[in-house]
């Protein structure tokens, strides 16, 4: 067959404007080395018994912000077969070349591009909420979603997360974990290898970067030194990115597809699967749950509890493992997290734990479900949002028989044999112990169900 050449869209004979698209892929490839960030589109079109194939190309940051940016060409043919072999060929060259296929929902490129709406609606029926909840709703929703937005530059919509490419589906957002897990291991293997083995290591770190960037696209900037800083390397960047993926998740597990006939804030609520009641602040209930926690201090005395909800998530008190020893212990994490810790529970981590502002590392008793008994060890997790608020949620945990701790100890998958949890005890308590403050660990999401969600302050 001889070459076809590529002609600019703009110059291009006329065809269809609703072409029959027979084949589409999006590919993305991210070179942190070349500061290469660049996405490669093609279609197999078909219109009035004729065929072209269709390739719009250039820098994925700049998509962005104009989604008629690009490079787009077409590629003339008489026949599907010949239109077919020279898609495929084209294909075959750029993953040669070290591009990746994204898979969308919803593609942002070619002629058959999609641009979702926003999840507001001016049509929309009144909530049937209570005012409480729909306030808390909506704060827990603008949370998350402003902060996926900032930390990747993406945007939610009615159909989903909106890359600069198009809708990531579930399966592209796994893709990017399973790539995220493999650099780990890579990054864990750094610290016990020689100066040789290093380099390699080093090396394999960039690429794993190149594919997880390729994978879940970003807008990385456009100098060698944006590209650079953007290499997974560090234990803190590791963790940004498995927040950002388990953010990608949740939005995506409770995004509401967007109707005139239910209230949006009714939808998402829905789609938490967790009741949520706010508690009479007139209740004895109330008042001595929070004297309790605001009595629990015992670094600082100035935290005060503003608000108690009573949560209950479906099915998860019914699948409670009971070990004994049952206390109501408390979990904070960032307000980006509770739509996820809400929807879906808390989960074991992937990664690593978190501890300070200024500190982070592995899980000073491992890879468990972390809590607290006193409200100020949560000032660690739960850092507060623009208006100073911060967020936790107490859990009924059962801890049975506690294996006690004094020093820090790395590594740990499950509770020694005989024993049901963890307990790092504090230097208040014990002279000679290392931890800050007392750690309450369990290695199963089973033997804790959520109880509360309370919010407090600095005074």
């Amino acid at each position: 067959m001889p070459k076809v050449k590529a002609i600019s869209l703009s110059k291009a004979p006329p065809f269809t404007d609703t072409p029959n698209i027979l084949l589409k892929h999006t590919l993305q490839k991210t070179d942190i080395g070349n500061n290469n960030n660049k996405f490669y589109a093609l279609e197999l079109q078909e219109g009035d018994g004729s065929y072209r194939v269709f390739t719009h190309y250039g820098r994925t940051d700049l998509l962005a912000n104009n989604p008629d940016y690009g490079t787009k060409q077409v590629r003339i043919f008489g026949s599907e077969s010949d239109a077919r072999a020279e898609y495929e060929s084209i294909k075959s060259k750029k993953e040669k070349k070290g591009y990746i296929e994204v898979e969308l929902a919803e593609s942002a490129t070619g002629t058959s591009s999609q641009h979702s709406t926003d999840l507001s609606s001016d049509d929309e029926p009144e909530s049937s909420l209570p005012e409480e909840v729909q306030h808390l709703v909506r704060r827990l929703y603008t949370e998350a979603r402003e902060r996926l937005e900032n930390t990747v530059e993406v945007t939610i919509t009615a159909s989903g997360i909106r890359t600069p490419l198009g809708i990531l589906t579930h399966e592209q957002i796994e893709r990017g974990q399973d790539i995220l897990d493999q650099a780990f291991t890579v990054y864990q293997s750094l610290a016990n290898a020689s100066k040789t083995r290093q380099k390699t290591l080093n090396a394999e770190l960039v690429d794993l970067s190149n594919q997880f960037f390729s994978a879940i696209p970003h807008r990385l900037g456009r100098t060698r030194d944006d590209m650079q800083i953007a290499i997974l390397d560090t234990l803190l960047e590791f963790e940004e990115k498995q927040e950002t993926l388990q953010l990608m998740r949740d939005m995506l597990n409770i995004v509401h597809s967007g109707t005139t006939t239910t209230n949006r804030l009714d939808a998402q609520y829905a789609s938490l699967g967790c009741s949520i009641h706010p508690m009479n602040r007139n209740s004895i209930k109330y008042r001595d749950l929070k004297v309790q926690l605001e009595d629990s201090q015992v670094k600082v005395n100035n935290l005060e509890v503003v608000n108690i909800w009573e949560i209950r998530r479906n099915g998860e008190s019914e699948r409670f493992v009971n070990r004994g020893n049952e206390q109501l212990l408390i979990h904070g994490s960032g307000p980006q997290n509770f739509v996820g810790i809400l929807s879906r529970g808390l989960l074991m981590p992937k990664v690593v734990m978190k501890h300070g502002i200024d500190r982070t590392d592995e899980g000073w008793l491992g890879n468990g479900i972390y809590f607290a008994n006193a409200l100020c060890t949560t000032l660690y997790y739960a850092h507060p949002n623009a208006s100073g608020s911060r967020f936790a949620v107490l859990s009924n945990v059962s801890l049975g028989r506690q294996c006690t701790y004094t020093e820090i100890t790395y590594g740990i998958q499950e509770p020694p044999d005989g024993f049901d949890s963890c307990y790092g005890i504090s230097y208040i308590h014990n002279a000679n112990s290392e931890f800050e403050d007392d750690e309450l660990v369990i290695y199963t999401e089973r033997q804790q169900y959520l109880t509360h969600l309370i919010e407090y302050r600095e005074t």
